[in-house]
């Protein structure tokens, strides 16, 4: 049996020259010693290869950097860099993102003692600059994380994907799971339900969870092990022109979610929560939402403990 599994750490790059080298420093340094490191970058045009190379040329760990070829949108950059590694387990961490030396070690103490995982999260941190805060939009994203122990506090070390659905966080469409630099996956995962969705511009991760999360256990290590950065030249922060797409994206997903969970005979209180949230997103984009709103909220709160009564006993 091995207890020491290789582990690729598969880092999508684009001109990411201001934090790579902390990012590759970071996964260079990590306590557990069966890694390799793949960077697939994605035609950067500023000096983020050079810094890779000189940092990678130090390490005696096993190394790729290739180039992503596509003109798709960024999740090919991704799967790229995961059609590359020849771990066991797929860690991904993004250019802006570090992991703490620990992260992979404890992960790996985890899915040794439970093989069928299709992947593991942790809690990890917000790091960002203080002055970022002025902005609305990046302080809701980092009192979200920040307060994750909220969302996150009953959430059992070793659990069935589809109990945590139940979620309602998860369930309202909010990622409590967070962001792929947080987790690490069994690179069968992909081989049996497919890679990042390439036709996906915002919610790529969400996406993917939830596919994984209908399909296998999953675990939980309830303390930080990464460092996410916040700060406005984020992918995220670039696509308010793409808002009504990603609106698309939204319904897409969550329709998609709701078939697979009917299929499954999933808990009807749980349905009628996804199924609200849904129309609530179609009936949100009508003339009429504001007048509308106040009584939704009273509909469906009063349906809500109804559902949970009569199917929640």
């Amino acid at each position: 049996m091995n207890n020491n599994p290789l582990v690729s750490i598969c880092i999508p790059t684009y001109n990411g020259k201001r934090y790579i080298d902390q990012c590759i420093s970071s996964a260079m340094n990590q306590s557990y010693n069966n890694i390799e490191i793949i960077i697939s970058d994605d035609q950067s045009t500023d000096d983020t290869l050079n810094i890779a190379n000189v940092l990678l040329e130090k390490t005696t760990l096993n190394y790729k950097i290739i180039i992503n070829n596509s003109t798709g949108f960024v999740a090919d950059n991704w799967n790229n860099a995961i059609k590359q590694a020849s771990g066991k387990y797929i860690k991904m961490l993004f250019q802006d993102d570090y992991l703490y030396s620990n992260c992979i070690e404890k992960m790996v103490e985890l899915v040794n003692n439970h093989k069928d995982l299709g992947f593991i999260f942790s809690l990890r941190d917000p790091i960002y600059e203080k002055n970022i805060m002025k902005n609305p939009e990046t302080k809701l994203t980092i009192d979200f994380i920040s307060n994750q122990k909220t969302y996150l506090g009953d959430v059992s070390i070793i659990q069935e994907g589809i109990n945590l659905i139940k979620n309602k966080y998860l369930l309202s469409g909010s990622n409590i799971i967070g962001e792929p630099s947080n987790v690490l996956i069994n690179k069968n995962v992909f081989n049996e339900i497919g890679y990042f969705n390439p036709k996906i511009l915002q919610l790529i991760d969400l996406e993917m969870w939830y596919r994984i999360l209908l399909n296998y256990k999953i675990g939980f290590i309830n303390k930080s092990l990464s460092g996410f950065r916040i700060h406005y030249n984020q992918l995220s922060y670039k696509n308010k022109d793409h808002i009504n797409q990603v609106s698309k994206e939204e319904l897409t997903i969550y329709n998609k979610l709701y078939e697979n969970l009917i299929i499954l005979n999933f808990n009807k209180y749980y349905l009628s929560i996804l199924k609200e949230k849904i129309k609530k997103m179609k009936a949100s984009k009508k003339k009429y939402w504001p007048i509308l709103k106040p009584l939704w909220k009273l509909f469906f709160s009063l349906k809500r403990r109804a559902f949970y009564f009569i199917y929640n006993k």
